[in-house]
Order: C-alpha cells, then structure tokens, then sequence
C-alpha cells in the first residue's frame, strides 16, 4: 500500500505543477497583450461596432510629426466562427 500512495502522490504532484504551468501562461498571456511597435507612427487601439452590433477590432496608425490628411489603407479581416 505505501508504494501506491506515493505513486499516487506524485502523479498528483505532476499533474498540480504542470496546470500550474499551463495557467501561468494563460494568465500572463492575458495580462500583458503583445502590441505592434512603430518608430515613426502612434498606434491607437479601439472598437467600432457594426450595423448588426457586432463589436469590431480597429488599430489606427498615424504617423508622427505629420500634419494635414494622410493616405489612408483599410485592412477587413472576416473570422466566420
């Protein structure tokens, strides 16, 4: 009996760190979101909603130091669940 309680506790062990491991990269990965980076241009983060009240993504790159209007691209990505 005491070999299956200590087999028993360190799977329990390895099983309890290893989701320890998974939920610290979950976690971390939530807390802190990788964003673009530019020298020359400012990134603004927001949302816009669509006629159906879909909440959309937007990112707007502006560059720095320029006044006055700029070309502009629009990028639409379409996720269908």
């Amino acid at each position: 009996m005491p070999r299956f309680f200590r087999r028993t506790a360190l799977l329990l062990l390895c099983v309890v760190w290893a989701l320890s491991l998974v939920l610290r990269g979950q976690l971390s990965s939530a807390a802190a979101p990788k964003r673009e980076h530019f020298q020359n241009a400012e990134i603004t983060y927001s949302w816009v909603y669509d006629s159906r009240g879909n909440r959309l993504r937007t990112f707007v790159t502006q560059p720095k130091g320029v006044v006055g209007k700029v070309p502009a691209i629009f990028f639409v990505v379409v996720r269908r669940a």
